[in-house]
Order: C-alpha cells, then sequence, then structure tokens
C-alpha cells in the first residue's frame, strides 16, 4: 500500500511514513521511490528500524550525493544501534543537505554517541534530537568534545540518557567557547550539584545560548548558582529547572535575576520544594521594581506544585501582575493562575 502510494507521485517535499511498520527488508524499495520524488523531508518515526535498515538509508543518501538532497530525517523511535548510528555517522561526514536529525528513542548506546558526533564534526546539521539513547556520560562526553570544535549545531536534546556530573561538566565546557549552540535540554537525567555548578559557570562565558531545559534532575542549591550566574548573562531567554529539590535558600539568587537580568523571558520552577518563605523572596522582587518604575523583564514564571500556602500564592499572583508577569501556581493551596 506504501510503495503503491508513493508510486502515483512524481514529486513530493514532505513524506510522513511514522508509525507504518517499516522493516530492513521494505526500506531500500520506498528509499528509491521517495529519492525519485526527491523528497526532501523524510518522517519514519515508530517503525521497526533496525542497524541493516539505517545502513541501507545511510548508504543509499551518501551514494546520491547532490542529486537528491534531502534536508530532515526523523528515524525515532525505532531499534538503531550503535552499529546503525555509526553507518548514519559516515553517511553526515559527507553529506552536506542535511539540517535536522532526529534519532530519539533508539538504542544507540554511547558507541553510536562516539561515532554520531564524528560525523557531525564536519556535517551541515543544525538540529539533533538523541533523547532516550542510554548515551550515559561517555556519549555525552563526545558531544561536549563535538561543541569545542563545531559551530554548526543550534539545537541539541539529549534528554533521558543518563548523564550525570562528569558528561554535563563535559558539555558545560564545550559550551564554554561554542557560539552556535541555542537551545539545549538535559531533561531527566541524573544530574546533580557537581554538574549544575559547572553549567553555572559556563553561562557566564556563554553568549549563544536562549534556552536550556534542565528539568527532572538534582540540582538541588547548585540552582541558586545558576540563578547567580544569569545576573550577568545577556543571552539566555528560557531556563527551565522543574524538579530539581530546589529549596527556599535558593530564592535569594532567583530575587536577584528577576532584578538584575535583562533577557530571561521565561523562568519555570515547578514541582519543587519552594515555601511561603521562597516565594516572600520572589514578591520582594516583583515589588521592588515595582517601587522603583523598573520593568521587569521576565515575562512568563511557573510555580506550579511546590508547597506554598493559599496566602504566599495570593501574594506572588498579585505581586507577578502589578509587575506584569503572568505567573501559574497551580497545585499550591487553593491558587492557580494570575492569567486572565
Amino acid at each position: 500500500m506504501i510503495l503503491e502510494e508513493l508510486e502515483s507521485y512524481d514529486h513530493l517535499h514532505c513524506v510522513d511514513l511514522s508509525g507504518k511498520d517499516i522493516n530492513g527488508d521494505e526500506i531500500e524499495l520506498i528509499l528509491e521511490l521517495l529519492k525519485k520524488c526527491n523528497v526532501n523531508e523524510i518522517d519514519l518515526y515508530d517503525n521497526l528500524i533496525k542497524d541493516e535498515g539505517a545502513s541501507t538509508l545511510s548508504s543509499l543518501i551518501s551514494a546520491s550525493g547532490d542529486s537528491w538532497k534531502v534536508k530532515r530525517l526523523y528515524l525515532g523511535r525505532n531499534s538503531i544501534g550503535p552499529l546503525g548510528a555509526i553507518s548514519i555517522g559516515t553517511m553526515l561526514g559527507m553529506n552536506t543537505s542535511l539540517e535536522t536529525l532526529s534519532l530519539s528513542d533508539n538504542i544507540c548506546d554511547s558507541s553510536g554517541a562516539d561515532a554520531l558526533t564524528e560525523g557531525l564534526i564536519s556535517s551541515f546539521v543544525h538540529d539533533v534530537f538523541f533523547h532516550s539513547n542510554q548515551i550515559g556520560d561517555r556519549g555525552a562526553i563526545a558531544f561536549g568534545k563535538m561543541l569545542t570544535i563545531t559551530d554548526r549545531l543550534k539545537t541539541l536534546v539529549l534528554d533521558t540518557n543518563s548523564i550525570s556530573c562528569d558528561g554535563a561538566s563535559s558539555l558545560a565546557n564545550g559550551l564554554r567557547t561554542n557560539t552556535s549552540l541555542a537551545t539545549l535540554s538535559l531533561a531527566d537525567n541524573h544530574i546533580s550539584q557537581d554538574g549544575g555548578i559547572a553549567i553555572a559557570s559556563m553561562l557566564m562565558a556563554n553568549k549563544s545560548l536562549s534556552s536550556i531545559d534542565l528539568s527532572r534532575n538534582y540540582l538541588g542549591a547548585s540552582s541558586g548558582r545558576i540563578a547567580e550566574a544569569l545576573c550577568k548573562n545577556e543571552a539566555l531567554l528560557v531556563l527551565k529547572l522543574g524538579s530539581n529539590d530546589i529549596k527556599d535558600d535558593c530564592m535569594v539568587a532567583f530575587s536577584k535575576l528577576i532584578l538584575t537580568n535583562g533577557t530571561l523571558a521565561h523562568l519555570a520552577l515547578d514541582i519543587n520544594e519552594i515555601s511561603d518563605v521562597g516565594a516572600a523572596e520572589i514578591v520582594s522582587a516583583f515589588d521592588s521594581s515595582f517601587a522603583k518604575g523598573r520593568q521587569v523583564i521576565l515575562n512568563t514564571m511557573t510555580l506550579c506544585y511546590n508547597h506554598m500556602s493559599t496566602v504566599g500564592t495570593t501574594k506572588i499572583a498579585s505581586a507577578a501582575e502589578r509587575s506584569n508577569v503572568m505567573v501559574s501556581v497551580f497545585g499550591n493551596g487553593d491558587a492557580s493562575s494570575n492569567e486572565e
């Protein structure tokens, strides 16, 4: 059915073949038809592609040269392992058209990450989605080394990869001098305070990152160090720190961040340990800015599912409204949001 449908077209820009149970036996015929149609975006998410299928795909794209310029390739949620990742990495080293690559939810592990990063160094890829691949610290270190060499990558997503402090520190080291990466996501890993401190140090030097997601880690008190670093950072627009064991004593640093940072537009602190004591620090920052006639740069702030009472949430919602900041506090007392 898939082949018959593709054969009816002469030219297509984008083909969605997600969830079609495509396996290695079918992939070559399908790709030949996609090449004939000159498709530049291929979505093969959630199929049955393994290493052999990934190798076939990589070989065909490489052999096509400039005659078939695939720009976006989505291979998430298949069963591609290290050997498949090696084939894809080799293809990347020779390819000049691919801009977006997704290999999320596969089984590439750290060996696959090593091979992929080697290819990315000389590729023209801008956006890489590689979450849920069991790469661990070794794989993260490979990405960190890559970031010291290439300045083409704009988006890197490495969520749910069992990355701890060593991997986070390597990534932070690579980003100290990298001038291209704008979006980094390390959510749902095992990064604790030492990793958070390394990231804070990086943020004092980096001038390209506009968004960083560190949700669902174990940053604890080091989140305060990150807030302090952002008092000197004029690039970051989005910071997500949900579910990180952040307590009230960090809120002094976040209060100062609100008062001094000139770029941060969105701050997420959901599912932490913030009580009315911490909320009072945020209220103080909003009130101080309002009293002095200063505009708070922050547009939105989320504090859902912390430990604030109804009194605390009411105060923070009122103070935020006076400063034209939309704040969400669902899961705290009975208050929810100051949004209209």
